[in-house]
């Protein structure tokens, strides 16, 4: 059932979903507006996408299931699965931007158990004085109660509002998911495959990730995409690369190492100020620096 919802001006000038839009050639805006009546007073919907279709855009030739995904992917959309197993779907920022007229009849869908709310893109734009919320430097928030109603999980679940798993302080995919795209966007970027239900992002969570250890390995990341003038968003894989490295640093290498290269025997030569004689061998040389290193009394 169609709802009549508010759209603000500012989402029509959305650089980030006109930037997803131009680089899918999917109609993400016009949908997305759209999703905005077919969700329920929480913002929450079935995930059907030929139903949704029908409902948001019945006359265009277009896969509808490949827009939701790339709305999916770029945090304008949260997917999740009932206690029963339906496909369901909600819009991050819904209750933020909507005032529901109070007959509307209350979500008869369950809640999330965790339901990140990431800044930006379902913002629609910047948030004027009476929408600001304080997520921007912590990305996280919930949307309804927590109680649930109706025929999905009966009471519910009260969902954690930070995506920390309180007993380990380690994130879940939902907070490593939340964590990246609410950084990616303080850069401007568009995180793509970022969503809770990714297998990157899980695997990932799977991982045991403090929230500083996440930053940390996402700093890393983001400095390796700099250093090569990368301007491609940061994604979970490319994060875990800078998590593995963090855990298992390089070890050092031991100072007698010089004696297995000939780039090391040279080195270690002009560092006792021994020079090479004409047509002399890299063992000779080799030999020499180890006699002098003992008559020097120096250290290998």
């Amino acid at each position: 059932m169609s709802r009549i919802r508010t759209v603000k001006p500012e989402l029509f000038s959305h650089e980030e979903l006109y930037d997803a839009e131009k680089e899918t050639g999917l109609p993400l805006r016009l949908a997305y507006i759209g999703l905005f009546t077919v969700a329920d007073r929480e913002g929450r919907f079935r995930y059907k996408p030929r139903t949704l279709k029908k409902d948001v855009l019945p006359y265009d030739e277009v896969d509808f299931e490949r827009v939701l995904d790339a709305l999916v992917t770029r945090g304008y959309l949260v997917r999740y699965t009932s206690a029963t197993g339906e496909a369901l779907a909600y819009i991050p920022t819904f209750t933020r931007h909507q005032h529901v007229n109070v007959k509307e009849p209350p979500s008869s869908l369950p809640s999330p158990d965790i339901e990140p709310e990431p800044e930006s893109p379902a913002s629609q734009g910047p948030p004027r004085d009476d929408d600001a919320c304080g997520t921007r430097d912590d990305p996280r928030a919930h949307l309804g109660t927590g109680t649930g109603t109706g025929t999905g999980t009966g009471k519910g679940t009260k969902p954690k509002t930070d995506g920390d798993d309180k007993r380990t302080g380690t994130l879940d995919a939902a907070g490593v998911s939340v964590a990246i795209i609410g950084w990616e966007r303080e850069r401007k970027k568009a995180a793509r495959g970022v969503s809770p239900s990714n297998p990157t992002v899980i695997d990932l969570a799977a991982l045991g990730l403090s929230r500083d250890e996440l930053r940390a390995a996402y700093d890393d990341a983001v400095a390796s995409r700099l250093a090569d003038d990368d301007p491609t968003p940061v994604n979970a894989g490319f994060v875990r690369t800078f998590v593995e490295k963090r855990r298992n640093p390089p070890k050092p290498t031991p100072r007698d190492d010089w004696r297995r290269s000939e780039s090391g025997i040279s080195r270690r030569a002009s560092e006792l100020g021994i020079a090479p004689r004409p047509g002399e061998s890299f063992d000779a040389l080799r030999e020499r620096v180890s006699a002098a290193e003992r008559r020097n009394g120096a250290h290998p």
